[in-house]
Formats: C-alpha cells, sequence, structure tokens
C-alpha cells in the first residue's frame, strides 16, 4: 500500500492476536524518501510493473489513483473474490451490503473489493424549490430533466441550479457515472467517438447556455444544488444543513438512457494476487476486514460495507434524534430521514470510476468545445485518441 492507516494498522495488530500462526506485513511506499509526487508515482509504477509481471505483494490497496486494474485484470494478474465468497461456507452474504459488491464488478467478477464506501448525492434546497412551485421527483430523474428545472427555476428566481462549476468539471462528472460506458481498461478499448460522448458535451454546454449551471461564483445557500459526497451517515442529515435552513439529499439524475439509482464510490478497496502463494490466509484477512471488529473502528470515513455497523450508528442517530455539524450545530434526525437513507443505501447501483489521468485529458480537450474554438466531433477525436494511447501504455 501506498500509507499505512490506522485501518489497516489496527487490522493487522487484531488479526495477528486472533491467528498467532500467521503475520501481516506492510510493504508502505510512503515511508521512503523523496517527494510525495515522486512516491506516489514510484507507487504506481512499481505496483503496476510487480503485478503485470508475476510479482508483487499478496494483497494490494488500490485506493491510489493510476493503478491500472482493467490491465491487472485483462492479465489475470487478480483473484475474482467471488471464488471465495461463494465456496466460503463461513462467509454469509446476508451480513453485507451486496449491491455495492456487484456494482464494482469487471468482466463479470469481483477484482478489486471495497471495505467502506461513499454515497454521491446532491444537497438541494427543498424548501425554495418548493416556494418556486416547481416539483422535482429524484427517484428516476435525468439530467435532461434537471437542466428543465433548473431552466424553470432561474426563470422563476433568478438562481443558477449549480454554480462555482466550469464545464469541464461538470462534463467531469457524468463522465465518472458513466465511464463504463465509455472506457473499458481490460480490454483497453475507449468510445469517446460515439453519440454517447459528444451528446454528453452538447447537453452540458446547453445547461450552460440556458443558465442552469455556472461557471462563476456563487455563495453559499444561493444555488439551488451542490454536489454532496456523504462520508458517513450523519451527514445524510448535517450536509444539506450547511447550506440551506430547509435541505435535503437528492440522488444524482442520470443520463438518458442510463439506468436510474444512487451513485456510490468505493473506499479502501483490495485486491488478492492471482500469484499469492497464500490465498487462503489472504481471504481470511479480507473476510476480517470486513468484520465488525475492524469496520467499527472510530472516525472511519465512509459508509461500511457491514450493514450491521451502519444500523448501530442509525440505531444511535435516531435514540439521540440529531446529528452535529461540524460547527457543533444539532440537526434533527427523523425517522423518515432514517428510513430513506436505508432505502438509499440499499439501492446503491452506479458505481462512479475516476481515472485522474483520463479526467485530466477530457478536462485539457473539452475547453476548446465549450469556447467554441472546436466542434463536439473534433475534441472527441482528440479525446479518444490521447485515451486510447494511455489505455494502451
Amino acid at each position: 500500500m501506498y500509507e499505512a492507516s490506522d485501518f489497516y494498522k489496527q487490522a493487522k495488530t487484531k488479526f495477528e492476536e486472533k491467528h498467532p500462526d500467521l503475520m501481516i506485513e506492510i510493504k508502505e511506499y510512503a515511508a521512503e524518501g523523496g517527494s510525495e509526487e515522486g512516491k506516489l508515482e514510484k507507487y504506481v509504477q512499481t505496483t503496476n510493473t510487480q503485478l503485470l509481471s508475476g510479482k508483487g505483494a499478496d494483497l494490494i490497496d488500490l485506493d491510489v489513483s493510476g493503478l491500472q486494474v482493467g490491465k491487472y485484470v485483462n492479465k489475470n494478474a487478480l483473484v475474482n473474490l467471488n471464488e471465495f465468497m461463494n465456496n466460503d461456507k463461513s462467509f454469509d452474504s446476508n451480513h453485507y451490503y451486496m449491491n455495492i459488491f456487484e456494482h464494482v464488478k469487471m468482466n463479470g467478477g469481483l477484482y478489486a473489493l471495497p471495505t467502506r464506501f461513499f454515497l454521491d448525492t446532491l444537497a438541494g434546497d427543498s424548501g425554495g424549490i418548493k416556494k418556486a412551485g416547481v416539483q422535482i421527483d429524484d427517484k428516476d430523474w435525468t439530467w435532461s430533466q434537471f437542466a428543465k428545472a433548473g431552466k424553470l427555476l432561474n426563470s422563476k428566481e433568478g438562481r443558477y441550479a449549480m454554480g462555482n462549476t466550469p464545464p469541464e468539471q461538470m462534463l467531469g462528472y457524468l463522465v465518472a457515472d458513466n465511464y463504463s460506458t465509455l472506457v473499458d481498461t481490460s480490454k483497453r478499448k475507449a468510445d469517446f467517438l460515439s453519440p454517447f460522448f459528444t451528446d454528453l458535451l452538447k447537453q452540458v454546454k446547453t445547461m450552460y447556455d440556458d443558465k442552469v449551471i455556472t461557471a462563476g461564483t456563487v455563495n453559499v445557500g444561493d444555488a439551488y444544488f451542490y454536489p454532496s459526497l456523504l462520508i458517513s451517515p450523519e451527514d445524510y442529515f448535517t450536509g444539506p444543513a450547511q447550506f440551506f435552513e430547509q435541505g435535503k439529499v437528492y440522488s444524482k439524475p442520470h443520463v438518458n438512457g442510463q439506468k436510474s439509482g444512487v451513485s456510490f464510490q468505493g473506499n479502501k478497496s483490495i485486491a488478492m494476487n492471482a500469484n499469492s502463494k497464500v490465498k487462503p490466509e489472504a481471504w481470511e484477512f479480507i473476510k476480517f476486514l470486513l468484520s465488525e471488529d475492524v469496520q467499527a473502528q472510530p472516525r472511519l470515513q465512509g459508509f461500511s460495507v457491514n450493514k450491521s455497523v451502519n444500523e448501530k450508528i442509525l440505531g444511535e442517530l435516531a435514540a439521540k434524534g440529531s446529528a452535529a455539524t461540524y460547527s457543533g450545530t444539532e440537526v434533527p434526525v427523523s425517522a423518515e430521514g432514517i428510513q430513506a437513507l436505508k432505502q438509499m443505501i440499499a439501492g446503491a447501483n452506479i458505481y462512479i470510476t475516476d481515472d485522474g489521468k483520463i479526467q485530466s485529458i477530457i478536462a485539457e480537450e473539452a475547453k476548446a468545445y465549450f469556447s467554441g474554438q472546436k466542434s463536439a466531433d473534433d475534441v472527441a477525436k482528440l479525446i479518444q485518441n490521447r485515451v486510447t494511447t494511455y489505455i494502451n501504455e
């Protein structure tokens, strides 16, 4: 791993206490000398080289941008952990959010297992939207419906739906939600020449032309929506309260023709080396990382993939009846809110993939389209060529 967090350090200690015949050795690249950027680059290069040449550690922490998981899968360098789950009678899938595991699969297999996850949502001004007389149903809404509602809201109140967001950044959000439609790193293919991508470009541009979104500065609470990454159950209640008096968490819209649902990001993802000589023992450690004993550590970011850990936190919030913001303000926690959050977790099915290199290529080239210098087709060709080169390096 790049850097050993308390999550892994404590898990190592507890695991070795339970299994005195086994020892976990943590190889930590951040501890070596050099600049932060240089160390990160070295970690990525070393891990890529080792795995693709049949070497490397038994387990690999994947929470560093640049690790080419698709290539590892294509080269059969990682273990399909579904096989262990299915063959291990002690692994009870009812204890976990299997929808999370299901929707991070690549090529039908579970090669990168998230031990935690974030929910990617929008914080919205439900009071302001209701006052403007605009109806929004976020259970199955598209970006086209978002744009239509935003245009109507702007015409009535003069407020943008979203602000502080350059168009290339907005495009990046949509690409991340639809990454698997545009990029298949395991097969080394990109599909930016498709009408799907050029339509994304045009849709984003239209939202700026229609004053739905602006790249300009908008003060806190002056836009109707803000991107909101929920990194804890408490965030569901405290997040919107930081922007609005009557705030609400909304599911993100989806692109026309794509599936609806709830977007999420994996966190603390781990993979098993196909060339490991101790696969059964490595699986035991992965199972231990998923256990309540490890997942219940205090101050961990994200939602646990272990149901009982989240249920306990939600039960405590319900009993208290409030959650504290970073400033210490108490926000009410309702039974309806608890239920809505549970449904959102159970409905998480859109896995966000965010390859930093590919996103930077898209952002760099897309600026020429949004400024009117190049056509959508020309920009798509440039992105297609650069991304294809990158994923085939």
